[in-house]
């Protein structure tokens, strides 16, 4: 994982900030998603070098192909997401209000969609950039017919 940028939603707290310990205690390159106004200093407090964090509300999906964009521009490509956002409702089902409900699938559901494609469309065309690259000149040519 050295060096490999890593994006972790939720990372602050909860189970994602023990996922994102391990990942930069393997030598990965954190950066974080959270709503949280310090999310840099979270970040900073990771072992090793190089993470950073970016404030974002993830319900904002508008943003979030803004933030996957900027993230490309000041850190790197990204390689890994790690959609870690999410809540669950503890009410009984008869009582869950639907503004409640719909917060759930936005929070659990949507911004990991949205998200998985917006890292999505940059991993898939890295990825193409690099085998178009890479096969250069390393396909057979026909031979060519000669003239008698």
């Amino acid at each position: 994982m050295t060096g490999q940028i890593v994006i972790v939603t939720a990372a602050t707290r909860g189970i994602g900030l023990p996922k994102a310990t391990v990942l930069a205690e393997r030598g990965a390159k954190v950066v974080r998603l959270d709503k949280v106004d310090h999310i840099a200093d979270v970040a900073a407090s990771l072992p090793g070098e190089g993470h950073v964090g970016f404030p974002a509300d993830l319900l904002v999906f508008e943003a979030l192909t803004e933030v996957v964009d900027r993230i490309e521009r000041e850190v790197g490509p990204i390689e890994i997401l790690v959609n870690n956002a999410g809540t669950a409702l503890i009410d009984n089902a008869e009582d869950v209000l639907i503004d409640r409900w719909d917060f759930q699938m936005d929070l659990n559901l949507k911004t990991h969609f949205v998200l998985a494609q917006a890292v999505g469309r940059k991993i898939v065309n890295m990825a193409h950039k690099l085998a178009s690259s890479r096969c250069r000149g390393m396909l057979p040519t026909p031979p060519r017919r000669q003239r008698s």
